[in-house]
């Protein structure tokens, strides 16, 4: 036998890294935390993944206390992008389906994963075990992996570049940079989703009253210089997002798709913003001078192919109505949900009807 399992947990391979669902136990009296902390860092250490994702509380209570003891949680929400069904004859199942990483969560990476400090016997060899059909465990040792690189949603990676260059400024203090760098992810966040400069989360976020209390007279700040601070800080993130709306549509697709489509959605909702006037002027970022919308619309209807859904191999029909019809359930579920004469069924009838008129033509 290979033993008697206690726990276990299913986990989601995503494009940002591992995501990690509930834990499910025998009811056993064992503490496991120390258990899944190494394994986590493991994975990370061995290059297996770029990242862990851990949503609060998950895998249970005791385990995400002892990681949040020792990593911060994260400050704002990014997006989580994976590949949905990898067979064709059967849907993936899941807990629940995972859109963002949200304020909270845990994500554990080379950044930080050398933090966990746990005991040397928990941690063991960075090899990777497997199982024998005895419950032995043998060390196996394999070629070092490269270090798969962590994907960042659009908002993430402007902050992130900003972040560099605002350590690199020295008009600001470097103590600054790492109390306000997790307004300076939200403010980044709010920049790109809603198309519009909050500086509100950066003055709010530096609390000048405390950041005095703590500094000798001759360092401590004005509201005027925290302000020029706070506007500096701002800029460079405006100007990292600007680097995207001069940058080539296909340079951004080869890159990363994921950015492409979350610059669209920015650019068409700043424009938004500047015909009808609904926010402050001084919020809103000015328009791309070279009209970098029109140019992404312009690339992405040159990668369309349109084809009669008739002409494609019947597998194929089935699986695009499959995911037509999971996406319209998305639709729905924020509309009261789907009418129930509504089926999946339904739709495969369709081109299945569509299949025998075809046979019956010729």
């Amino acid at each position: 036998t290979m033993g008697l399992e206690i726990e276990d947990v299913e986990v989601l391979f995503t494009d940002q890294g591992m995501f990690v669902f509930k834990c499910y136990s025998n009811g056993h009296p064992f503490d496991t935390s120390f258990l899944w902390a190494s394994f986590f860092r493991m994975l990370v250490d061995a290059h297996y993944v770029p990242a862990v994702i851990v949503p609060s509380g998950f895998p249970h209570r005791a385990a995400f206390s002892l990681l949040h003891s020792f990593v911060t949680e994260e400050f704002c929400k990014s997006t989580i992008t994976f590949r949905d069904d990898f067979f064709p004859d059967s849907e993936s199942y899941y807990d629940f389906r995972p859109e963002f990483v949200r304020p909270g969560d845990i994500v554990l990476s080379a950044d930080n994963v050398f933090l966990l400090e746990l005991p040397e016997a928990s941690v063991g060899t960075h090899a990777p075990m497997l199982l024998k059909a005895s419950t032995e465990l043998v060390a196996v040792e394999l070629p070092p992996q490269p270090p798969p690189q962590r994907v960042r949603d659009l908002a993430g990676t402007v902050a992130a570049e900003a972040l560099v260059d605002i350590a690199a400024d020295p008009t600001i203090d470097k103590e600054a940079v790492n109390v306000l760098a997790k307004f300076v992810y939200q403010y980044a966040s709010i920049l790109v989703a809603e198309s519009r400069r909050n500086m509100d989360v950066l003055s709010l976020g530096f609390d000048l009253e405390q950041w005095n209390r703590r500094k000798r007279q001759h360092a401590q700040l004005s509201e005027v210089a925290k302000a020029d601070w706070l506007a500096v800080m701002a800029s460079v993130v405006d100007r990292r997002l600007q680097v995207c709306y001069a940058a080539q549509p296909a340079d951004l697709f080869a890159t990363n798709q994921q950015h492409l489509f979350e610059l669209k959605a920015h650019l068409e909702l700043l424009e938004h913003h500047h015909r009808c006037r609904e926010v402050p002027s001084e919020e809103l970022p000015m328009l791309p001078v070279n009209n970098q919308l029109q140019r992404i619309r312009q690339f992405l209807s040159s990668l369309l192919c349109q084809r009669e859904l008739a002409d494609l191999p019947m597998e194929m029909q089935e699986n695009m109505m499959r995911h037509i019809f999971r996406n319209e359930d998305l639709v729905w579920q924020n509309r009261g949900g789907r009418p129930d004469e509504e089926t999946l069924q339904m739709l495969l009838d369709l081109i299945h009807s569509n299949d025998i008129k075809d046979s019956a033509a010729r």
